[in-house]
Formats: C-alpha cells, sequence, structure tokens
C-alpha cells in the first residue's frame, strides 16, 4: 500500500471500467479493490482481501514446491543467518557438477 498498489488499481479501474475483464485485473491486488472503488465495500475490508489472498497464494507456491520437489534442501536465513556460508558450499557444488 505504501509504494502505490491502491493508486494503481485505480488507474486501472478507471481505464477499464467498473467490472474490467482482463486478465491483469484478475491478480491479486486488483481484483479486491474493484468492490471498492464501486462502493460495494470499504477500504478495509478490501486491504484484508489482499492480505488473505496474498497468504493464500504463498502457502499454495510453498505447498506445490514441497510436494514436487523432494531432494530440497529449505534454508532459513533470518532464523539461522550461520547458514549462509552451508548454502554457498552447495551452490559452489552444484555449479561445478554442470
Amino acid at each position: 500500500m505504501k509504494e502505490g498498489l491502491l493508486e494503481e488499481a485505480r488507474e486501472l479501474w478507471e481505464k477499464l471500467g467498473p467490472e474490467p475483464e482482463a486478465q491483469s485485473t484478475k491478480g491479486i491486488g486488483y481484483s479486491e479493490f474493484f468492490p471498492y472503488f464501486n462502493g460495494e465495500i470499504a477500504i478495509e475490508e478490501a486491504i484484508e482481501q489482499v492480505k488473505q489472498n496474498s497468504r493464500r497464494y504463498a502457502k499454495r507456491q510453498l505447498t506445490w514446491f514441497r510436494n514436487r520437489l523432494d531432494n530440497v534442501h529449505w534454508y532459513d536465513f533470518v532464523k539461522k543467518p550461520e547458514d549462509m556460508e552451508h548454502c554457498l558450499d552447495e551452490i559452489k557444488f552444484f555449479l561445478e557438477d554442470e
């Protein structure tokens, strides 16, 4: 929101009309604001929907990766920044093997 998402969504809504059909309007961060621009919901509800849909999308992405990439080691550098060196060593090893 701080980077101008609301303004960007409004510009798209104004350009395409109150019920746009373009594929670009169906993305997270745009579609949730159209009911607000149409006077159907409050701005707070639209923002909550953006947050909820973003969390759901992130969860689906993680599920997809976990189900398809059995041999992947996940690193969390926020919780364990000391793992960075090990990760870099693995990347070097992988690239040398190419």
